[in-house]
């Protein structure tokens, strides 16, 4: 008697190495993306810190440069202490507002003031008040997180009441926080200044 033959087939697929193998391949090709994708993360943020930081210090020295634009110092109206400059504190009088039929503007004094935040401190000046007499206006924190924040003038220049040929400002973001906040306040369309309450709008 003769037994039936059993013919074996050899079924095809992979070893345990080559499946071991091609894990560690597909490893090494995830931590390589992330870490591409890790590194341009840290690039896209620091550039957008940076974008937000300059759009910061732009806005800050704009709004300093337009009340400079109107700086005046007459000793017949006000007092020498009214122009004065420091390292980190400025304070001047400016003209603000529209002219009037006879083209006279507001005269108000200004300050701009650094201690880790930017301050902005102003007084309108009381009519038929007297000499240098003033009345307080507003005051509003105009930026946060500045690592420096600084006033130069000409070499020799001496705080008498009378304005320097020119005003450096110098302005730096520190880079390890959020740096984009900036505020200003508007007085609302009836033009008084409300500590709380009122149409007065502000943002900061």
């Amino acid at each position: 008697m003769v037994g039936k033959g059993i013919e074996m087939k050899e079924k095809g697929g992979f070893s345990l190495i080559e499946v071991l193998a091609a894990t560690a391949i597909l490893i090494v090709i995830v931590l390589v993306m992330s870490t591409i994708f890790h590194q341009s993360s840290l690039a896209w943020s620091a550039g957008y810190r940076r974008s937000g930081g300059s759009m910061m210090a732009r806005a800050v020295v704009g709004m300093i440069l337009k009340d400079l634009e109107g700086a005046v110092s007459d000793s017949q109206y006000f007092l020498p202490a009214d122009t004065d400059i420091q390292p980190t504190a400025i304070t001047f009088v400016t003209l603000s507002g529209t002219p009037d039929v006879s083209g006279k503007r507001c005269a108000v004094k200004v300050k701009y003031s650094y201690a880790g935040d930017v301050t902005r401190e102003s007084w309108q000046m009381m009519a038929g008040s007297g000499y240098g007499t003033w009345a307080p206006l507003s005051s509003s924190t105009i930026a946060t997180n500045l690592s420096e924040f600084s006033f130069q003038t000409p070499i020799g220049y001496v705080n008498n009441g009378v304005l320097p040929e020119w005003v450096k400002i110098r302005v730096k973001i520190t880079r390890d926080v959020d740096v984009s906040k900036v505020g200003s306040r508007s007085l609302g369309p009836d033009g008084v200044y409300v500590l709380s309450g009122g149409d007065d709008i502000r943002s900061l």
